[in-house]
């Protein structure tokens, strides 16, 4: 869970319909060559931001997506984020060297402590 004043460290590993981890979606030998990370248009509606810069550039290794979130200064005071606050999707787009193409949603809870 992502607090929205605080930037959160993200480690996700993909779940699909074809399997419970990226494993499954890539074929033996295949890798991923290249990815985008970008809320999609509901988590960019509440203010939440990939972060790009330097130690918080979006990172693949291993099988693991590694990107960090921050909600913008102007919404982290929004009621979307209280109680149980809201699920928001950060979208993965990648292609590998199979020249193969995909994307997945990750859902990141944000709640106000």
């Amino acid at each position: 869970m992502v607090c929205p004043g605080a930037i959160g460290g993200i480690a996700s590993i993909a779940a699909d319909t074809r399997g419970d981890t990226l494993r499954d979606i890539l074929q033996p030998g295949e890798e991923v060559t290249s990815f985008a990370v970008t809320p999609n248009a509901d988590a960019t509606a509440a203010g939440l931001m990939v972060l790009t810069d330097g130690d918080y550039t979006p990172r693949y290794a291993g099988l693991t997506f590694a990107f960090w979130v921050e909600i913008a200064t102007a919404m982290r005071g929004s009621s979307i984020f209280n109680g149980t606050g809201i699920v928001l999707g950060v979208e993965i787009s990648f292609t590998t060297n199979f020249q193969q193409q995909d994307q997945i949603t990750v859902g990141i809870r944000v709640a106000n402590k």
